[in-house]
């Protein structure tokens, strides 16, 4: 995609995808990019995926992406199925295991 950013006024970065679905309800947002974020602790590091918004005019140079969710394989396969795009893999650990999470992104339904 050779999307220019240069419409983007305002940007806004989270680890919450459901408060990255709450800023897109309100429109006027996008997502520009999903990142993999980790932290090390005491043992396993912690990983998360980190969400970057913006907002600026009206412009749709970018994919239009109603709503994410991070989900397991068989779910994304599912979603993927149904027409949503991967916008992201990303590594989750925990005390016994590091797996997958896909984060998903369900396109904005033409009007």
């Amino acid at each position: 995609m050779s999307a220019t950013l240069s419409h983007i006024q305002e940007v806004y970065e989270t680890n919450d995808s459901e408060e990255v679905n709450q800023f897109m309800r309100k429109g006027g947002w996008q997502l520009l990019g999903v990142f993999q974020r980790a932290t090390e602790c005491d043992g396993p590091s912690a990983a998360w995926a980190l969400y970057v918004l913006g907002r600026g005019d009206t412009s749709r140079d970018l994919c239009d992406i109603e709503s994410v969710d991070e989900l397991a394989r068989g779910d994304a396969d599912d979603a993927l199925q149904n027409g949503a795009v991967l916008l992201k893999v990303i590594t989750r650990r925990d005390a016994d295991e590091e797996y997958a999470r896909f984060i998903i992104g369900r396109p904005r339904k033409a009007a």
